[in-house]
């Protein structure tokens, strides 16, 4: 509205060009306008009125510990609207944040700053991540904020032991892809940034699933003295295909 009015701030005035006050120039049809442009500017990926990274602010704030945050109403829906009648660009996202927080936001919490490509040198300028560990199998949530989208680079995010061999997925629905922790529960995500009207960098917010982590199938084989084996190793609880194998045997004299 300030602009719509020409009023610029600290800006000095003379006898000539008497300055404009926003309570004077207030109207209601100048409200109307300004708020259908920043309705309009909130969708757009290069904003000019409208915060970039509300979502990754509400990931932050709705995955953390010890705190009680606060939704507001104009971030979910249009506030020239009738009551909550037209949702903002951002209400899905915040909607299934709010159900991580319900569901798997427990336990205790680890955040940790990350050097990048965009920022080697500077550790969370562009890149950080917010662990909860959950109370169970069941629970806890890995949260990976960026603010750049040329960051390109892949981060180990220690999810606990209790999460080893789990299979990940991100709530929001920005990545599509299915992650699976180590024997030892860590989750290596490869953060590749990104530029759009809900995110400009990079937001995952991980939680736990059900699904089965991928195995190597068991095989049996008899092999005796002079006579030869082929192993022919397939994946379950995966439609992935193996790209290369590595043997090893707890009994080295007998490895072939």
């Amino acid at each position: 509205m300030i602009d719509l009015y020409g009023i610029k701030p600290n800006q000095q005035y003379g006898t000539s060009t008497p300055p404009k006050s926003f309570e004077e120039q207030y109207d209601k049809a100048t409200e109307k306008k300004a708020l259908e442009i920043y309705n309009a500017d909130m969708e757009k990926t290069d904003k000019q009125y409208a915060p970039h990274n509300v979502v990754s602010q509400y990931a932050y704030q709705l995955t953390n510990k010890d705190t009680v945050p606060m939704i507001y109403y104009g971030d979910m829906f249009k506030t020239d609207a009738s009551y909550m009648k037209e949702q903002t660009v951002y209400y899905e996202p915040i909607e299934k944040l709010l159900k991580v927080r319900k569901g798997y936001a427990y336990g205790k919490q680890n955040v940790t700053s990350y050097k990048t490509n965009t920022s080697p040198t500077v550790a969370g300028k562009d890149l950080i991540s917010s662990v909860r560990y959950g109370k169970d199998r069941n629970t806890g949530v890995a949260t990976v904020i960026g603010s750049n989208s040329k960051t390109n680079t892949t981060v180990n995010v220690d999810m606990g032991s209790a999460h080893a061999n789990q299979v990940f997925v991100d709530a929001t629905g920005f990545n599509s892809q299915k992650l699976v922790t180590d024997n030892k529960g860590t989750l290596t995500i490869n953060v590749k940034g990104t530029k759009n009207p809900q995110v400009n960098g990079y937001l995952g917010v991980w939680i736990p699933t059900k699904d089965k982590a991928p195995a190597i199938a068991p095989q049996k084989i008899a092999v005796y003295q002079g006579k030869r084996a082929t192993l022919k190793p397939q994946l379950v609880s995966s439609n992935s295909k193996l790209a290369s194998v590595t043997y090893t045997s707890s009994k080295k004299r007998e490895l072939l």
